[in-house]
């Protein structure tokens, strides 16, 4: 990662625009940020670390809220612009900090605005692909491009101040911290953490299966106990001895006990349970036959009560029928004399409507006669009210109907003629209409006649100047070719980048799975080792010789763990360890040889392409822009072509439509003529005949009318006639039935059948209560005669309460008996169910303690809080330690070369501050003296060379587990002025070494001699009420 410029404003101390370009110092490779204390150096820094992970350097001792100035004004912006490269192309990133305005409780959000840019010929950035405006994905996009996270940025990049010195003076648990984050070794302390949490729930499974087993002991328990306890209250009363008590009341003590001795001491108890219940069965035979005997006597007695009770009132409802015999004989006549006047009831009905139809017919053809217009003659005749039917009448309409008919016969042909009218007017009316259309169109294909010659000059103008422009074509084809051939370079080295990231995350993933491959390697030696020992300390005794030590005194022999279920480690199991770690560590040299083959294949294919793919793309549009302009020119040409042979076609077209246009206007207008002269001959004809203002139409319609209210009054009158005729012939029907059926003639006997008749319901109604009241007292007779109720004459009551005493005691003490019974079976049920759970709790609690075994002792193992771990060295520490010797590495040869071969630093066991070994202490070695100690006995020069020296070796160890992430630009923020000038000689040549590595270093400090000695700089200068500024010197 290679920081390219810098621009930011309303940040720290700064409160006006400012700009670094770092690319000025990329040929001196070093430079100085100098100013007074508090000026704002380290803020750059802060800058820098927002842009890519939005958060200070200092993050433990410094806050995000000092990002915005204090200098700025309300409406006053701050902003981080950041451009910067890497392997995966050019990069610009732009935030803005969260703060609080003045006035306001909300703080403004903050945001991001991350987008891929190229760098033009003057120096510009130009925008060519926006990736996110969203700080989470912004983020992550972030973190993919730079390869690093925040923690590892600021240990390879950025040595943030008062920082540096922290990895060398911490103590073991805060440099495993500092390293577990540096390389990404946190899954190795979830691991350990989850044995742990493993192992405490293992036993807090077995103590919670001990006591669910205790509490389905005291559930059997106490199951048995209320069994024996209603068993004695229920024997007690027939006096049968109570059952002893059951031994399982210590459920505690119970839940102790081996499972098969458990199970048969509750088997035992389910024998007795059962035993009992068999003898209270047996009690109840006796009991039912007595109950069985009490209920039939009772329901015997029952039944003859209820014969007595029926037979008395049989005989009082045959009292009650026989008193309504005179009513139901009268009601009988009135049916027969209503059956007689239904026969002729249908006849004096028909001639009652007989009549009402007539007058019906009357009254409707008077009215149409008097609806008639005056104009048809119809005269009504006088006493047409009366009821005989005028004949004469029907003549008058008949003769009128058909002379309306005649006249309509007439208007229909002069409705012809005006139709005729109508159509000659609309014919005008077109053919007008026509020699305007065809007189306008003349003038437009005259018009377009005039226009042809200047069409035809300006078309063989444009044809000429585009036949130059298409004669490029061969010339920009050639261009597209050769452009095309670097831009397939370029596409192919982004391909090899864009998997270049997958190259790193395996080279990272094989990096990880060597780690794994070796902690388990290293499990399994040390299980092996602790193996070996027990077998030597079993072997062991006093006074005799150790085979290792030979020794005869054995203080300390090797003890056995707790685990009853270790399981021991064989040499195979090492072999396949071996073997796998083997693979592992093969696995990441080639990750690195793919890795490295892919840097060199993209490095050529930069080459052939002299360009990135973004720039190239740009040039192959503006490339293209100039071959479709080319291209449609081309086409453009032909289509002038075409425009021009069209102008052609178009004079010869013109000429020969002006010619028919004015043919056909002569034809037209004589046409014309003729149409008005038949017109106005039409209009003369129905003058003639129509009254003024009425067209022949309308006359029609007001005939027609009239012809269809003469012929409804013609259908009312023959209504009339045949009402009359149909009343007569009814009378005489009625009169003859009266007589058939025994009733008077005329009026008197048409009144004697009207009240003999009855309505259906109300015959229906009385045939009804005729045979209700015949079949209730067949039914009531028959009833008497039975031989039931003939068997209880003379018999006396029983005694139904004596019975029912008796009924009641017996199904009561029978009742009792199946009461025992049933609580017995289920008491038997209970305990039986009860007893299935307590087995399966046992299982469930046998089950626990067989499976905690091995789980335990691997919690042991890798938290080193048993003999096993035999370093007592928890797991997440012991990898670490071959980082942590790495890290010693790199860091001893440049500490060698400052302190002039005095010091060294060396990995120990522990730093002395806790119980268990980390494995992460760190001492000094002082070559003049041969002694080892504490880093805290250093100088303060020869602590921040020491830490500088570390540092740099951190730097390169991280470097190379990012997957060799190139990191161009660093940081260091530290005061340089502890340092004598002997010394400060020496670290400029190892900050210059790194320079010669392609890296450029920053130096943060304000020492006078780091001025004199380093060229490059931007100085950090601060004004009372102004602020700081920033100026660049070289």
């Amino acid at each position: 990662m290679r920081p390219r410029t810098l621009d930011f404003t309303g940040i720290g101390p700064f409160a006006g625009p400012q700009h670094i370009d770092f690319t000025e110092f990329e040929a001196s490779g070093i430079f100085l940020l100098r100013g007074p204390t508090g000026a704002g150096k380290s803020t750059l820094v802060d800058a820098v670390t927002f842009a890519l992970f939005g958060d200070v350097a200092r993050q433990g001792d410094s806050d995000k809220a000092r990002l915005r100035s204090t200098y700025c004004r309300s409406l006053d912006p701050s902003v981080v612009e950041l451009v910067f490269e890497t392997g995966r192309g050019l990069f610009r990133v732009r935030r803005t900090p969260s703060y609080t305005k003045a006035g306001r409780k909300t703080p403004l959000n903050a945001t991001i605005r991350l987008e891929r840019v190229v760098e033009g010929d003057d120096g510009a950035f130009t925008q060519v692909e926006a990736i996110s405006s969203n700080i989470q994905e912004a983020n992550a996009e972030l973190s993919r491009i730079v390869g690093l996270t925040k923690e590892q940025f600021l240990q390879t990049v950025v040595l943030p101040q008062g920082k540096f010195a922290r990895f060398l003076s911490a103590t073991s648990a805060e440099r495993e911290r500092i390293l577990r984050n540096v390389f990404g070794t946190h899954v190795f302390q979830v691991v350990q953490d989850e044995l742990r949490g493993r192992a405490g729930d293992a036993q807090s499974r077995i103590s919670a299966a001990r006591t669910q087993l205790a509490t389905a002991i005291g559930i059997f328990a106490g199951l048995v106990a209320s069994s024996a306890a209603h068993a004695d209250a229920a024997q007690a009363d027939v006096g049968i001895r109570a059952e002893p008590a059951h031994p399982l009341q210590d459920a505690a003590g119970a839940s102790l006990m081996d499972s098969h001795a458990l199970r048969a001491l509750c088997e035992a108890e389910l024998e007795v349970l059962d035993g009992a219940r068999e003898a209270a069965s047996e009690r109840m035979g006796p009991l039912q036959a007595r109950a069985h005997a009490c209920q039939e006597a009772l329901e015997r007695a029952r039944t003859l009560e209820a014969l007595i009770a029926r037979r008395d009132q049989l005989l009082e409802r045959l009292e009650t029928l026989n008193a309504d015999a005179p009513r139901v004989a009268a009601d009988r006549s009135r049916l027969e004399a209503a059956a007689r006047a239904d026969e002729v009831w249908h006849l004096v009905e028909a001639a009652r409507t007989c009549a009402q139809d007539l007058d019906a017919a009357r009254l409707k053809a008077l009215a149409h006669v008097n609806a008639l217009d005056r104009s048809t003659g119809v005269q009504v005749p006088a006493g047409s009210d009366a009821q005989d039917f005028p004949a004469d009448l029907l003549a008058q309409v008949t003769a009128a109907h058909q002379g309306q008919h005649t006249r309509r016969t007439l208007l229909d042909s002069l409705r012809d003629v005006e139709q005729a009218l109508q159509d000659k007017e609309a014919l005008i009316a077109r053919t007008s209409a026509s020699i305007d259309s065809d007189q306008a169109s003349l003038v437009e294909v005259e018009g377009t006649l005039a226009e042809a010659p200047a069409r035809r000059r300006a078309l063989d103008d444009e044809i000429a100047a585009l036949e130059t422009l298409t004669a490029q074509a061969p010339a920009l084809q050639e261009q597209v070719h050769a452009l095309d051939e670097r831009i397939e370079a370029a596409n192919r080295a982004d391909l090899l980048r864009a998997g270049l990231a997958g190259l790193s995350q395996d080279l990272g993933t094989a990096t990880q799975e060597a780690r794994v491959a070796r902690a388990h390697s290293f499990v399994l030696h040390e299980a092996w080792l602790a193996d070996s020992a027990l077998t030597l300390a079993a072997d062991l005794h006093q006074g005799q010789a150790c085979p290792v030590c030979g020794s005869c005194e054995h203080p300390s022999p090797a003890r056995p763990g707790p685990d009853p279920t270790h399981e021991s480690v064989s040499r195979a199991d090492l072999d396949r360890a071996d073997e796998a770690l083997r693979a592992a560590e093969e696995k990441v040299s080639t990750a690195r040889t793919a890795h490295t083959r892919a840097v060199e294949t993209i490095a050529e294919l930069n080459a052939r392409a002299k360009g990135d793919s973004t720039s190239l793309a740009l040039a192959k549009k503006d490339l293209s822009a100039q071959v479709d302009r080319v291209a449609a020119a081309g086409r453009r040409l032909a289509e002038a072509r075409n425009d021009l042979a069209a102008v052609h076609t178009q004079v010869t077209t013109a000429s020969a439509l002006s010619a028919d246009l004015r043919e056909k206007l002569a034809s037209a207008r004589t046409a014309l003529e003729a149409a008005r002269a038949g017109a106005e001959e039409d209009r003369r004809q129905l003058r003639a005949v129509l009254p003024d203002g009425a067209s022949a139409a309308q006359t029609l319609a007001r005939a027609e009318a009239e012809l269809a209210a003469l012929a409804d009054t013609q259908e009312a009158l023959r209504s009339w006639e045949k009402a009359t005729d149909m009343l007569s012939d009814m009378r005489g029907r009625c009169l003859a039935a009266l007589a058939e059926a025994g009733f008077p003639a005329g009026d008197e006997g048409v009144r004697a059948v009207r009240e003999a008749h009855l309505l259906r319901a109300e015959s229906e109604a009385l045939a009804a209560a005729i045979r209700a009241h015949d079949g209730a007292l067949a039914s009531v007779q028959e009833q008497l005669a039975s031989d039931p109720i003939r068997s209880c004459e003379g018999a006396e009551a029983p005694d139904i309460d004596s019975l029912a005493v008796a009924e009641t005691a017996a199904r009561e003490a029978l009742a009792a008996a199946s009461a025992e019974v049933l609580a017995r079976t289920t008491a038997l049920q209970e305990a039986s169910r009860a007893l299935d759970s307590l087995t399966a709790a046992a299982e469930v609690r046998d089950r626990a303690a067989s499976e905690a075994g091995a789980v335990c002792r691997l919690s042991a193992l890798a938290n080193a809080t048993g003999p096993e771990n035999l370093l007592q060295t928890p797991l997440a520490s012991w990898v670490l330690m071959s980082r942590f010797q790495e890290v010693l590495d790199a860091a001893n040869p440049r500490l060698l070369d400052i302190s002039s071969g005095r010091y060294e630093l060396e990995k120990v066991l522990d730093d002395g501050t806790q119980s268990r070994k980390s494995g992460l202490g760190l001492r000094v070695r002082d070559h003049d003296t041969d002694e080892v100690r504490a880093t805290r006995t250093l100088s303060g020069g020869e602590t921040f060379y020491t830490s500088l020296a570390l540092a740099l070796g951190l730097s390169d160890v991280v470097t190379a587990e990012a997957g060799g992430i190139e990191m161009g630009t660093l940081f260091i923020d530290e005061g340089f002025g502890s340092l004598d000038a002997a010394t400060l000689d020496v670290v400029m040549g190892q900050l210059e070494a790194l320079r010669e590595g392609g890296r450029t270093v920053g130096v943060i400090s304000h020492v006078d001699e780091l001025a004199r000695r380093i060229p490059e700089q931007v100085i950090v200068s601060w004004e009372p009420s102004r602020g700081s500024t920033v100026t660049l010197r070289r």
